[in-house]
């Protein structure tokens, strides 16, 4: 059975805002395409620091991603099974033979 609250997608967890996501996604692409120029133009490796750079923004924009399709993400404000959460299991009280 499909339940509408799986399929929402939450906009707030990852750490880029939608600006500069949209950002991070015109310099890749602009990178993307200046790399194969850059090495057609040079007789040296310079190419190699564009194509570089456009993989750690493209590993942020993924990683950017990931954050935010992930449900319920912990953090240290809101921890998922931290004290005061309730948690999953037994408490050190229950767990204590005192």
């Amino acid at each position: 059975m499909h339940h509408p609250e799986q399929s929402r997608h939450r906009h707030d967890n990852g750490f880029l805002g939608p600006r500069r996501r949209r950002l991070a996604w015109i310099g890749f692409l602009l990178l993307a395409a200046y790399t194969p120029v850059v090495a057609w133009l040079t007789p040296d490796d310079s190419w190699l620091m564009p194509i570089a750079v456009a993989g750690v923004v493209g590993y942020v924009i993924i990683v950017d991603d990931v954050l935010r399709r992930r449900p319920d993400t912990p953090t240290r404000d809101h921890p998922v099974d931290g004290p005061g959460s309730g948690g999953s299991g037994p408490s050190e009280r229950d767990i204590s033979s005192d």
